[in-house]
């Protein structure tokens, strides 16, 4: 299991840390400090998609040679980048989600 703080900016940023058994007696301090926990998923890659107009561009971000083994923003320098294309369907309904969740124009 990992945790992240619920706002990651630039001004308040920490890495992604697993969740330890030294970590359980803490956890009664976060009543009021908003956090996220969430299953370790293993991953090979890291994917960033833009979507512009009804282009979409995907980015793969491979971070098996960083210093850090659940946040790739650790080592990101480490970090190898590629271009990757989407399998037809996974690309089609990212746009169409992208799209659904454009806001209406308002007319008047």
């Amino acid at each position: 299991m990992v945790y992240k703080i619920f706002s990651a900016t630039y001004q308040v940023w920490r890495e992604t840390p697993r969740l330890t058994v030294e970590d359980l007696p803490m956890l009664d301090s976060l009543r009021l400090a908003p956090v996220i926990f969430q299953e370790l998923v293993p991953a090979v890659a890291d994917l960033r998609v833009t979507i512009v107009g009804h282009e979409v561009f995907a980015m793969s971000i491979d971070s098996s040679r960083t210093s850090h083994d659940v946040d790739f923003r650790v080592g990101q320098a480490q970090a190898s980048t590629s271009a990757v294309r989407l399998p037809g369907a996974t690309g089609q309904l990212t746009r169409r989600t992208a799209t659904d969740a454009e806001p209406e124009s308002s007319s008047g």
